[in-house]
This record gives C-alpha cells, structure tokens and sequence, in this order.
C-alpha cells in the first residue's frame, strides 16, 4: 500500500501501473504519462537516474523506483492542494442555472423596488409588505436546486448501483450518446482467459514454458497475464524456482519482448513473436491465439477461452432498445472476436478483431457522432481518450481509470444499463425542474406584486416550491 512507503524504499512499478510515490529510477527505461500533473499528453521517456513524479502513469516497461517523497509531500499532493478547486466541474445545465440565477437578484430587486413604489402612491401602508412579498416569492431557490440537486441524487444513485461517475457533464453526454464501443477480453469477456490447450514447440516442456511466460508477464494485469498465472499455478510452476526476466518491452496491443538467462524472448501475438523468430510455424495451429518463441525458434503456443460475463448478453439487449448500437473492437484474432459477437448479437458490420490500439482510434474518428467507450487495459487507453465517454473496467489498469469519465466498481455489466436510463431520466427530471420553477415565478409574482399574496404566504410559497424541485428529482434515486 502507498501509504506505507518510506523514504528509500525500491519499489516496482508494472505497466498501466500509476507511480505511487515521487522517486528516481534505478533500473529499467520507459515511456510516462504526465499529463494529469503536466497537462502534456505525448508520453515522455524516462531512464536510470530520472526522476518520475507520483500519479504519472507507466505505458511502457517496469522500472525500478527508489523512493524520494511520499504522501502528503510529493509533487502531486503539492499541486492538488493548489488545484482543488479547478478541479471542481460542473455540467451544462448547472452552468445554464447560474447564468440565470446571476440575473435574478438585481431583476427581483428591480421588481420589489417598483412595486412599494407604485403601492406608496395607492395605499403606503402595504408598500414595505408588498417588496417583502416580491422578494420571497422571486427567491430563485427552486430554479437554484433544478439541476445541481437531480445531478447529485443520479451520480449517488450510480455509485450504490456499482458506477462511479468523475465528471459532472458525464451523464449528460450518456443520455446524448448513439454509439458504444467495447473491447471485448476483460470488459464483455470474464477477467481472467482461459487457457484450454498448450502446444509445445520446441525442447521444453510445459512447466518450463509457462516459467518463462510468468516471468515475462510479472506484474502485468491483463486478462491474458492472469490465465497464464492461473495455469502456472495448476500445472505446479510455483513450486519451482523461477527465472527472471529483464529488458522487458511492452508493445500495447501486441505483446512482450524480454530477455531471460541471456534469451531473447517474445511472447503476444504470432505476427509480433515471427518478427523475432523469423521462421514459419512446424505445423498448422488453427486455434492458437498466444505464442512464445525465441530468435529462431518457436517454443509453444496456447489456446485461449473466452467466457461471456453472464450479464453481457441482457446488458447489450437493453443498451440497444434503448438507442444505443453497440460495437466490438479487440486486439483478438478475428475468428474468437466474431464467435464472441455472434454470442452477444453484435451484428458482423460492427465486430473488428486484430485491432492496435491506433486502428480502435481510428474506427471511432471514422464514424462521427456521441461515443460511449468501455475498456479495461493499457491498449484501450487511446479508443477511452477520444470517446465523448470513457467508461474503465475497475479491475483495469491504472491508466484506463484514472483518465475515464466513469469506473464501473465491479465486474458486472449491468450498471452502464442503469446509467443509459437515469441518464436520460436526468435531463427530463431537470427540464421538469426549471418548467416548475419558472412558471412558479411567472404566477407569484404578478400576485405579489399586486398585493394578493402576504409575505408569510410568500415565503411558504418559496419553500413549497424548492420542496417540490427536490422531491421530484428524488425519483432519481428509485430503481
């Protein structure tokens, strides 16, 4: 846990991982988001002796970090206390209340000025009773509460359902949205790959094989790293002492390059192991998607299953009915993503596998129109940046859900269903707010004005009228 770091401790920090704390690299080399403390969005290089600041995230290498601050004392925290504020957001329809409630003040003054000054001529006695009137009945505190109050009452409802909302103007961008891109292992598919058959290649066996492919993977979070953990585990590979790989080299979207005992290794996709082994494979594998092999050399093969979450299917039934079209975009062979989506009635149109992280970019930016996107790796973390919406597995990377508009808390799907609707709920519920409230001012104030309400009334009035706001937004919080 961070928080128990100490000044000197070495710590590892894996791919998508985010710095824990402020610190200097004294082993390895990698590529680092700055952005939420820099603001610059192109990832920066960073070698033996750099320093790295807590809350960059690596996307890249693992490194090794000697720590140099933690806490309350690192550059982040530094800045976030600076910053608090600014990082405050407030949606559309908030924005639009407190241009109209800046108006009201000097407007309901100019009201109750005019009206005890118009009754001093018809009768002075009720002129002071006639503005105190006016002022309590044009108190803007129900046109105040329309949006600010249904917001906070649909983002605390999406939190007890198991979605975490960052951003204010989210929930409006949901309700606005046609389109929804998924990746599929991690995020449609269960967290952790099966993995079903293990071909061998070449001189070793199985236990050996699977070694070298949890060395590589040390630290990694993906779905695919963990199958491999899973099998490893089964089969008695930690029962035995295990290599150590070094160099590593992630390639988002393709896999990992490494070296152990002075081996070259790679281990990912069969056309980024080829380009390092450079030959042809021995025979046929249809139905491997996972490859090993050293230069020269091919070393094993795996074939991998993909177990649809039990709520994708419903999930993706109601998203459609309710106006959003789904898509599926992984990094996957085409055969397993095609299978996976005829599973989940994704029409073929709308179903890309062998998808780099620039060609997921490339297919959102191709069709314009309001994205939701759903990911869970490093891979994903282009396609989340430029969706309208980004939505971050909460077992994914670090990466993935420090920059997404929401995380869903939990492996289950159903919550971006709950979202579509108290989405769209939100904006009618607002609407109904600022109707009810503007018509309110728009039958008071005449009365007011014309002496039929009293200033007790007036002020009951007000309270109704702000109570009213507030328990229709309160239909938000039913499920």
């Amino acid at each position: 846990a961070a928080a128990t770091l100490n000044i000197g401790d070495v710590i590892r920090v894996s791919t998508g991982e985010a710095v824990a704390a402020d610190g200097v690299i004294i082993e390895g080399e990698s590529a680092f988001d700055e952005s939420l403390l820099s603001g610059e969005s192109h990832p920066r290089r960073r070698g033996a002796a750099s320093r790295l600041m807590a809350g960059s995230i690596n996307v890249g290498s693992p490194v090794f970090l000697k720590v140099t601050a933690i806490g309350s004392t690192t550059t982040a925290a530094k800045l976030g206390r600076l910053t608090e504020q600014a990082l405050a957001s407030r949606s559309r329809f908030v924005d639009l209340t407190t241009r109209i409630t800046r108006w009201v003040a000097p407007v309901t003054i100019a009201f109750a000025l005019g009206g005890a000054l118009v009754w001093w001529f018809i009768d002075p006695t009720r002129s002071f009773s006639v503005a105190v009137a006016v002022l309590a009945v044009a108190c803007p505190c129900a046109l105040a509460l329309a949006a600010p109050a249904a917001q906070a009452i649909a983002i605390n409802r999406l939190a007890r359902e198991g979605l975490l909302i960052t951003r204010a103007e989210t929930l409006e961008k949901i309700a606005a949205a046609t389109n929804v891109a998924f990746d599929k292992t991690g995020t449609l598919t269960e967290c952790e790959s099966a993995i079903i058959t293990t071909h061998l290649l070449g001189k070793y066996s199985e236990i050996e094989i699977l070694a070298m492919c949890v060395a590589l993977e040390a630290g990694s979070t993906h779905p695919i790293a963990l199958g491999l953990n899973a099998r490893a585990a089964l089969v008695g590979v930690y029962g035995r002492i295990l290599p150590t790989a070094n160099k590593l080299n992630f390639s988002s979207g393709k896999g990992v390059a490494g070296e152990i005992d002075g081996i070259a290794l790679r281990l990912g996709r069969r056309d980024f192991v080829q380009a390092l082994v450079r030959c042809d494979l021995p025979h046929a594998i249809a139905d491997a998607s996972l490859f090993i092999g050293c230069e020269g050399a091919w070393l094993g093969a795996f074939e991998l299953s993909d177990a649809v979450k039990p709520d994708a299917v419903d999930m993706l039934h109601v998203l459609t009915r309710l106006g959003l079209t789904p898509h599926l975009l992984s990094g996957d062979r085409i055969d397993r993503v095609n299978g996976v989506a005829q599973t989940l009635n994704i029409e073929s149109t709308r179903t890309n596998g062998e998808q780099l992280p620039q060609d997921k970019l490339n297919y959102i930016r191709a069709r314009p129109s309001v994205w939701i996107a759903v990911g869970d790796g490093v891979n994903d973390a282009p396609l989340l940046g430029a969706a309208d919406v980004s939505i971050a597995m909460g077992a994914g990377a670090d990466i993935t859900r420090i920059t997404a508009d929401a995380v869903l808390l939990s492996s289950h799907l159903m919550p971006l269903v709950t979202a579509r609707q108290v989405a769209i709920k939100l904006k009618r519920i607002i609407a109904q707010n600022f109707c009810w409230a503007l018509a309110y001012n728009l039958i008071a104030l005449p009365l007011a004005l014309g002496g039929l309400i009293s200033p007790a009334s007036a002020a009951l009035g007000m309270a109704l009228s702000s109570l009213i706001v507030i328990i229709n937004s309160m239909r938000l919080a039913r499920r």
